[in-house]
């Protein structure tokens, strides 16, 4: 309670530092966000021929690696894993109300200390996008099967095999008032002739999603929008039956961004009921909060986030995971930008287990702190980051620490 308390006072005081400035600015904004997005890659494609738009390009990174968190990989195999990808996608763009677009990105992911568990991976998307005067339409669908990083309770890397097909728009009703819907299906499965840890089930987590979320979204002001949102999952697990269960959340929010700086936020109840009624199920108040500042020279982004997920560790079927991180780039040149990041989380666990002093419920935090480069050539960019990662638990044999590196490279023919 004292962290949503904590949450809500500090979006009033950053949202009322902007009221002032917003006052006598008329609303000229009658496009789609995703338009927009499609109008910047179309900007970006380096190959064009009519209404095809190719982009193109190879990354070279630690797979252990993303945005939100960080998961070592030397302790799974025998030595550092890196994933090359070539990502690719085609729009065809017949008029200006029909965007048809494929992205096909081949992976292959190698271990630097031998080859047994190299391995290869893809990810395929097709989505036929419409934009009407007063409706966004995007049908898609999709499969992949690769190695990734499983940031969540396990930290680990495993192969996840997905399949994805859905729909997802926007219905505007005006310049200021709009909702935003999507209905998805997943299938998600970890395959045992593929990759996978050894000392983790994983393979109990398969199973297949049906997701709704809709949005209404009004824009209170020139730069300030505030939204009501509603959440229903479903959940039916092939190799644990137990498991079957249907997550639902509702929640308010608001989103202000000035072109410089940027707040988006949104918090309320959520739960996770499981059919079987032995099974714990959740209930509490879940939330999302993301912050962006820039300047001529730098920029600095922040994020918090409270969700519940599946748990593999028994007796739990589900944990709370809090997560938080904030990332700081400077350009000291025209190419050389500097960097200082810093992840933390915290897993926690209803139930208690037994262990060799008794009961306990658990209690699993993870952090990575890092500082590093990124230099750009015309096509070329790359940089390295070097950190520290600490995981520690109240369960023995669940803590580790130690310097890491992250490599990051990539290129656009």
């Amino acid at each position: 309670m004292r962290k949503t308390l904590a949450l809500g006072a500090l979006g009033v005081v950053l949202l009322a530092g902007h009221l002032e400035a917003q006052e006598g600015l008329r609303d000229r904004d009658r496009t789609f966000s995703a338009a927009q997005k499609i109008s910047a890659d179309l900007r970006r494609a380096r190959f064009r021929s009519g209404p095809f738009y190719f982009l193109s390009s190879i990354e070279l990174a630690d797979i252990g690696y993303d945005q939100q968190f960080f998961v070592p990989t030397a302790e799974q195999g025998s030595g550092i894993s890196f994933g090359l990808a070539a990502p690719q996608q085609l729009y065809f763009v017949p008029n200006r109300k029909t965007v048809l677009s494929l992205q096909a990105t081949p992976e292959y992911t190698f271990f630097t200390g031998g080859g047994r568990h190299d391995q290869f991976g893809y990810l395929l998307r097709g989505d036929a996008q419409f934009l009407f005067n007063h409706l966004y339409l995007d049908v898609f669908a999709g499969r992949s099967n690769r190695l990734a990083a499983f940031t969540g309770e396990i930290d680990r890397i495993v192969t996840a095999r997905q399949d994805t097909t859905g729909v997802a728009g926007e219905v505007k009703y005006s310049s200021r008032t709009s909702l935003s819907f999507q209905a998805s299906y997943r299938g998600l499965t970890f395959p045992d002739s593929r990759y996978q840890p050894e000392d983790r089930a994983i393979a109990l987590l398969d199973r297949t999603e049906q997701a709704y979320r809709a949005s209404l979204i009004h824009k209170t002001l020139p730069l300030t929008s505030l939204h009501l949102a509603a959440e229903r999952s479903n959940y039916v697990f092939s190799r644990d039956p137990l498991r079957d269960a249907h997550r639902s959340y509702v929640a308010a929010g608001f989103v202000f961004d000035s072109g410089r700086s940027a707040f988006r936020a949104e918090a309320g109840p959520g739960s996770l009921k499981f059919r079987n009624p032995s099974q714990k199920s959740y209930s509490g108040v879940l939330g999302t909060a993301q912050y962006r500042k820039t300047g001529p020279l730098w920029s600095f982004t922040t994020n918090v986030n409270r969700d519940v997920d599946f748990s593999i560790l028994a007796p739990n079927q589900y944990y709370v995971l809090d997560r938080a991180g904030a990332m700081f780039e400077y350009a000291a040149t025209r190419r050389l930008t500097l960097r200082f990041g810093s992840n933390g989380g915290i897993d926690r666990y209803d139930l208690p287990e037994v262990t060799t002093l008794g009961l306990k419920r658990r209690r699993d935090s993870m952090s990575f702190t890092s500082v590093g480069w990124m230099y750009t050539l015309r096509r070329l960019r790359g940089g390295f980051d070097i950190g520290y990662y600490k995981r520690t638990s109240n369960i023995e044999g669940e803590s580790q620490d130690g310097i890491r590196g992250v490599l990051h490279l990539s290129f656009t023919p």
